[in-house]
């Protein structure tokens, strides 16, 4: 090759170098200058937000794990979150009254994974829901899953970093669930740092099951939902009970419905300015402007006579039973009487049962039910029962036992008490919540075996 052509051969590469150089540029930044400065323009956005954000996400009824996925129910769970530039994260939020109450503080990080990320990198209360523990995370998927929330999360406006407003849309890496980041007002901050925020659990703090509340004209009752994040909502109209079922969640001084819910005459979207009187057990709330109170009540609204039959006879037909994971609610705690905790032969607790039917003269079974048993239950915790209906409440008798743990016996003392029960069915139409008639103080639910 002459050294002409050689020289135009060394030439040309050097000019095809200096052209993909420049075609990597964009107002003088290679791409990976720009990515590092979109994500300080990022954590710049989230830590001059002088009274931080509220973080709100919605689950999506699916959960992963180990590429399996799983589906239940949606959730939606809220944060207030104010970051600094020395990545720390101060955190309230609405999964219970004491993550309400106190303060958390973790770390968190802006990082390029498929795009800029939000990561909450030490456990905090955001990873509560994520918690694969069912006990931790009081999730009705089962262990492994949490609620399917998540803890990383990607940016999801497209638009420039340094042109993102008082808004952020995010979406979880995981599970893709739904979130937002919303300036919050200094109003808001300060509800969530004096306690008022707090307050706001009144659907737990009031311990009776039935609460009830005047509302642009109607008595409106709200009990608890299908699980810990659901409240339904009901009402009479010309004489006929009426009701709905709505996610819900907590920011500031106000309860928060997913789904508004229509009466008839009015449309309630949130019970709003809520402060709680220790002193009655009572919380002055408002609705759409006006005030009301919220308090509770032994009796519901309106009983279903025949509701009690109705359990017994729908598992009857069917040859089926009633299960209860989660053993009674009494006074304020979830499983009081810690059925949790019961083994057999070092099998754990699985279930409490309720079969209809099933012992000669039609008498029932009652009794806790271990997995990986013969028979499913411990034979001297099996209790001949028989289901009666009388004045449109539930009353148990029960056959004499020998000597049981006393999660059992406490619990059978409570199904066996004259005063007998409510059953309540669910707005999902399968499940049943049975509520003591003594002082709606004390309930379990019942769902369906299939």
């Amino acid at each position: 090759m002459s050294k002409i052509a050689s020289s135009l051969v060394i030439a040309s590469l050097v000019l095809a170098g200096c052209q993909k150089k420049v075609s990597d540029l964009i107002d003088g930044q290679t791409a990976d200058q720009r990515l590092s400065a979109a994500l300080v323009a990022y954590q710049n956005v989230l830590t001059q937000a002088p009274q931080g954000w509220i973080l709100i996400e919605h689950t999506t009824g699916s959960a992963i794990n180990q590429g399996a996925t799983t589906t239940g129910q949606q959730a939606v769970f809220a944060y207030y979150v104010q970051f600094n530039d020395s990545n720390q994260v101060v955190m309230f939020s609405d999964f219970d009254s004491s993550m309400a109450a106190a303060p958390n503080t973790s770390s968190y990080r802006i990082k390029a994974v498929q795009r800029p990320a939000l990561i909450f990198d030490t456990y905090s209360y955001i990873h509560v829901p994520c918690d694969p523990d069912p006990l931790i995370s009081k999730s009705p998927f089962g262990p492994g899953l949490g609620w399917g929330a998540d803890f990383e999360f990607s940016f999801a406006d497209n638009v420039d970093p340094t042109k993102l407003g008082d808004t952020i849309n995010l979406i979880g890496n995981l599970n893709s669930s739904n979130a937002v980041l919303i300036k919050a007002t200094q109003a808001q901050r300060e509800a969530y740092f004096n306690g008022s925020f707090a307050q706001s659990f009144v659907f737990d703090k009031i311990q009776n099951y039935f609460k009830h509340a005047f509302i642009g004209g109607q008595e409106i009752e709200f009990t608890p939902g299908v699980h810990s994040k659901v409240v339904d909502v009901n009402w009479l109209q010309s004489g006929a009970l009426k009701s709905a079922s709505t996610v819900y969640y907590l920011t500031g001084g106000s309860i928060n419905f997913v789904n508004p819910v229509s009466t008839g005459t009015q449309t309630i979207a949130s019970l709003d300015n809520i402060v709680w009187n220790a002193s009655n057990s009572t919380a002055s709330i408002s609705v759409n402007g006006t005030g009301s109170t919220l308090a509770g009540s032994i009796t519901p609204l309106k009983n279903d006579a025949s509701a009690a039959t109705r359990w017994r006879n729908s598992a009857l037909s069917a040859q089926s039973l009633w299960v209860s994971y989660n053993g009674f609610h009494v006074d304020g705690v979830d499983d009081a009487f810690g059925m949790a905790n019961l083994q057999y032969n070092g099998v754990p607790f699985y279930a409490y049962i309720y079969y209809p039917g099933v012992f000669t003269g039609g008498y029932d079974l009652l009794s806790p039910f271990f997995a990986n048993t013969a028979t499913g239950t411990y034979p001297d915790y099996v209790t001949e029962t028989y289901l009666q209906n009388i004045g449109g409440l539930g009353y148990f008798e029960l056959a004499p036992l020998a000597t049981t743990p006393a999660p059992v016996t406490e619990t059978n003392n409570l199904v066996s008490d004259p005063n007998g029960f409510y059953f309540v069915l669910k707005e999902d139409g399968s499940s049943y919540d049975m509520v003591s008639a003594l002082d709606a103080k004390s309930w379990i639910d019942w769902q369906a075996y299939n």
